[in-house]
This record gives C-alpha cells, structure tokens and sequence, in this order.
C-alpha cells in the first residue's frame, strides 16, 4: 500500500466494491434489507475516508451476519473483501487523502503502513493462492475433470507461489505469477467471483520499492498558481507524497523565483497553473508537468503515470485545459500565495 495517499485509492477503490457486493440486497425483506443498508452507507463513509477504523468495523460485523441471513454473502471474493477491511482497520488513522486527514498543516501526518499489517496481507494473499492449488487438485483428488498431469502441476505452480513470496528478492516475480496464475485459473475453472477479489487484494500488497521513483540529479522545482486552490491541492499531494522531501522544491508563479528563472515572455507562454523545472533543467508545463510529479513520486503513482503515456499527448493536454479553465470556479481562491503547511515543512518552498 506504500503511502497514504496510495492506500487511500485503494480503500476507495475497495468501498465501491463493497457497495456494488451489498447493493442486490437492498430489495431483500427484512432484517437483510435493514442491514444491507447500514452495510451500504458504512461502505461509501469508509470509502471516502471518514471514521475509516470504526465504519471498517461496521461492515466486518454487518457481512458476518449477512453469512448467516443470506448464503449469496458467501462466494470466494467474500473472505478476500473481509481481510482488505481489516487491513484497513489495523492500518494507522487519517491516511492522506481521507476526510479525517483534510486541512491538516502536515499533509501526510507522518503516516506509514505497520509491518504487522503487511505481514498480515501477506499471510492472507498467500492463503488465496493456497486455496487454489486445492481447487487445482481436485481433479487428481476425485478422479474427474482433467488429467491428474495437470492438476498436478497447478497444484505445485500454486503451492511454490507463496514459498517464492516468503523471500523479498523473489518477491515480485512471486506476485506477478500468483496473480497471473490466479486469474487464468479462475477464468477456466475457478469461482466465479474470484478474479477482482484476487487483484485488488494483490494492490493491497504491491511494495512500492518495486516502482521507485524516477531518479533526478536534483529535486524539481514546482512552481504553481497561488492564487489557484486546485494548484494548492497539488501541492499538498505532493508534499504528503514524498514523505522523505527530496523530490521537489516549489514556489509560487507569482514570486521572484519564478520572475528570476524565466523572461516576461516564456512566462506568459508557460502559463498560470503548474510549471515543472526539472532537476535537470528542463521545463515542462501542462499534462507532462503532472506526469513527471508523478513519476518522481513512485510506486502507484509512477504506474498510473505509465498507464497515462499510452494516450495521445494531446488528449493529456486537452483535459488538463478543460480542468485548467473551471479550475478557479470549482475551487476557492486561497488566502495566501503558499498552502499553510507544518514548521517542519516549510523548508520545501522557495520565494
């Protein structure tokens, strides 16, 4: 899960899941219907990131009870969806990103993910892949279906995964077989429900050392749009980000800085929203901006920033001028020219 920001996707990504999993019992009479309810707005708060330990809670208990009202509560993505909440519930409070952590001055709070509970994620993913190799074997166990060959050799592949994974180096190669062999399986053979279960479960364990982020001979330096409260947000993510501080500078479009580094003309051509002056020395400006803070910040980020290069740059650039124009009617003006950040924080912004 990596940062707070990288988990707060993912606890987003996993309350729709669960909204989408309660929703068919909503027609259901009473008490499912009742509780279906309570399960479903505990679903969007803890999505959303709102008393994320004690709404986590409300949906374990709601879905342990709704196994013994209502039998369609129990497929195979059912124990993988209960372990992901738990996750969540074990993890420390207010992750970036979360309405318990909004307007805070230190955006990222110091959050960090516990070692028990990537240990524990661990533990569980290695579960899944042991319960496929018994869905593998049941072939060779019973005598049906197809030859006890093969039945064999996914039993070994599934039972090999989670030894490889006990070993950090081997690790990510062990997360992308069990994955790979998961799903594969799971769309032959396996229950129905598995594979979305599977991979968001695999999300929730991706460490992000295996995507660092993209190396610099010095932190880039961000200029952005003071008087812009969407610009201010972008600051604030990237600040709670990189934990560490050493990915960027910045400084608002409207100081010296900026007056100093660039001529009145290639500043009026750049923009009023957010400039990135790499460490290099470059200049990037609109879509590529953006992409490149996500990069230097890693792990999910960087992913999401390759996913992104596969579109046309001028699409990039055309929703980043969409977004740039409404930008200053969907958010308030700011009151200062800098987000209020922490003491210890300040250092990271330049005049």
């Amino acid at each position: 899960m990596g940062t707070g920001g990288q988990q707060s996707l993912l606890r987003a990504v996993l309350g729709l899941v669960l909204l989408a999993r309660f929703y068919p019992f909503l027609d259901e009479a009473m008490p499912v219907a009742g509780l279906a309810i309570a399960a479903s707005a505990s679903a969007a708060l803890f999505a959303v990131g709102w008393r994320i330990h004690a709404f986590a809670g409300v949906l374990l208990v709601a879905w342990f009870i709704l196994t013994f009202l209502d039998p369609r509560t129990v497929p195979a993505s059912a124990v993988p969806l209960a372990v992901m909440v738990l996750a969540h519930a074990m993890s420390p409070v207010a992750p970036y990103g979360s309405l318990d952590a909004r307007n805070r001055d230190d955006p990222g709070g110091g959050w960090t993910l516990s070692s028990p509970v990537t240990t524990f994620l661990w533990v569980a993913l290695s579960g899944t892949y042991l319960a496929c190799a018994w869905w593998a074997s049941a072939p060779a166990r019973l005598g049906v279906g197809q030859a006890p060959a093969g039945s064999l050799a996914m039993t070994g592949f599934f039972l090999a995964v989670p030894v490889a994974a006990a070993f950090p180096r081997s690790r990510p190669w062990a997360w992308c077989a069990g994955l790979a062999g998961q799903l594969a399986w799971a769309a032959a053979s396996g229950p129905p429900t598995w594979p979305a279960a599977a991979a968001l479960l695999h999300l929730h364990v991706v460490e992000p050392s295996w995507v660092p982020p993209r190396r610099a001979s010095a932190p880039d330096l961000v200029f952005f749009d003071g008087a812009c409260g969407l610009c201010h947000r972008v600051v604030r993510f990237a600040i709670a980000e990189d934990d560490p501080g050493t990915a960027f500078r910045f400084a608002p479009l409207q100081g010296a800085l900026f007056a100093t580094a660039y001529p009145e003309a290639e500043r009026t051509r750049l923009g009023e929203s957010v400039v990135v002056r790499t460490g290099e020395g470059a200049t990037l400006t609109r879509s590529a901006a953006l992409l490149r803070i996500l990069d230097r910040l890693g792990g999910s980020w960087r992913i999401a920033a390759m996913g992104c290069r596969l579109l046309p740059a001028g699409l990039l650039d055309a929703v980043y001028d969409l977004v740039a124009r409404v930008r200053r009617k969907l958010f308030a003006r700011p009151a200062r020219l800098c987000p209020p950040v922490a003491e210890r924080l300040r250092g990271r912004f330049e005049g």
